[in-house]
This record gives structure tokens, C-alpha cells and sequence, in this order.
């Protein structure tokens, strides 16, 4: 995989799909793997936001780990990107993943890899997390998906409506969400819901 490298580097389809099976192969059998590796799954327009939008590999790591753990079957992810760390819980578990988006040009992403990885533990929803139900879903799983809403210097695209009173209002119906979940249900965060 060395000879892939560089922020700037696009990969061919075929390139993609062999690095997906290596990646695949070396997560499964317990072996290091970099997010620099893993980020070139994806075009260079998405990858520029991996360093602060999307789950590092250690985390996620730690994360399926946990969830193993805690025998959690179906997950979903609010604010999934571009699906990283959906598509390394549904490599390393039986877990049935979810992760639900805005951005059709991220679900798009989210999907190619899914099919990269040939996981079919693991779907794409483009749209509102709010306009789904979560009460299916046994774990929750946040990593800061409300942060552009506060913080204008980290806005991927100006094609989702964003404002701090929005901020408020997506945290409240977080909350309430949550109140509904079954008894027993997950959280799981990596730096909240939405804070700075």
C-alpha cells in the first residue's frame, strides 16, 4: 500500500477495490491500519475532511471492540460522512450498521465503499436522521454531528442549511429521540453531539 500516498493522489476503481480487500484482510486478522491508508478509499474532495469530520481509525477501532462487547446488533450512526466508521463496525462485527446523512455527494461516497468492502451488514440512508425512526436501532452512535452548526470555519458545503439556532433545535430533538429509545438501548459518542 506505500505506493498509494499523498492527500492530492486518486486511486482508479480497480486500485480501490484491492486496496478495500487488503484494508479488509488486515482489519479482520488483527493488523495495523492507518487512516491515511484507509482515507484513499475516497476521492480527494471527501478525503480533505477526514482530519476533523470524520471518526479516526483508532476510535472506531476501540469503538467495535465495545460494541462487541456489549452485544449490540443494530447500530446507527447520526452524521455518517462518508461512512468510515460505519463500514469499519460492520467489517469487524455482525452488527446490522445504518448510517443516515445529509450530503448526497457523502451518502454517494458512504456507498461506494459499502460495495468496495462487499458488506451487506451495512446500508446508506440520505436524509434527516430526524425524519427516520431510531427506535430499531439498539446503540446510537454520535460523533459530533451538529459541529458545523456552530462552528462556521469547519462547514464542508454550503448545500445543508446551517445556523446556530438550527444547532439548538437538531440537540433537542436528539434528546427526545433518545427518551423514546427502548430500555437497554446504546449511546455511544466520540466528542458529543454537536459541541466545539
Amino acid at each position: 500500500m506505500s505506493e498509494w500516498h499523498g492527500d492530492a493522489q486518486r486511486l482508479t476503481q480497480k486500485q480501490q477495490v484491492t486496496l478495500a480487500h487488503n484494508l479488509k484482510r488486515k482489519m479482520k486478522g488483527g493488523l495495523e491500519v492507518t487512516d491515511e491508508h484507509f482515507d484513499l478509499l475516497f476521492s480527494p474532495d471527501v478525503r480533505q475532511y477526514s482530519h476533523f469530520h470524520w471518526t479516526p481509525m483508532h476510535v472506531a477501532l476501540k469503538a467495535s471492540e465495545i460494541l462487541k462487547d456489549l452485544k449490540v446488533e443494530r447500530l446507527l450512526d447520526v452524521g455518517s460522512g462518508c461512512g468510515k466508521f460505519c463500514a469499519i463496525t460492520a467489517i469487524l462485527g455482525e452488527i446490522q450498521v445504518t448510517g443516515v446523512k445529509q450530503r448526497e455527494f457523502l451518502n454517494s461516497a458512504a456507498k461506494k465503499i459499502r460495495n468496495f468492502f462487499q458488506l451487506s451488514n451495512l446500508n446508506f440512508v440520505h436524509g434527516s436522521a430526524f425524519d427516520m425512526s431510531w427506535k430499531e436501532f439498539d446503540c446510537i452512535y454520535f460523533f459530533n454531528p451538529f459541529c458545523e452548526q456552530k462552528t462556521p470555519e469547519r462547514h464542508i458545503r454550503n448545500d445543508v442549511p446551517l445556523s446556530e439556532p438550527l444547532y439548538h433545535t437538531f440537540v433537542q430533538l436528539t434528546h427526545s429521540r433518545l427518551r423514546e429509545q427502548k430500555k437497554g438501548s446504546r449511546v455511544m459518542t466520540f466528542h458529543g453531539m454537536g459541541g466545539v
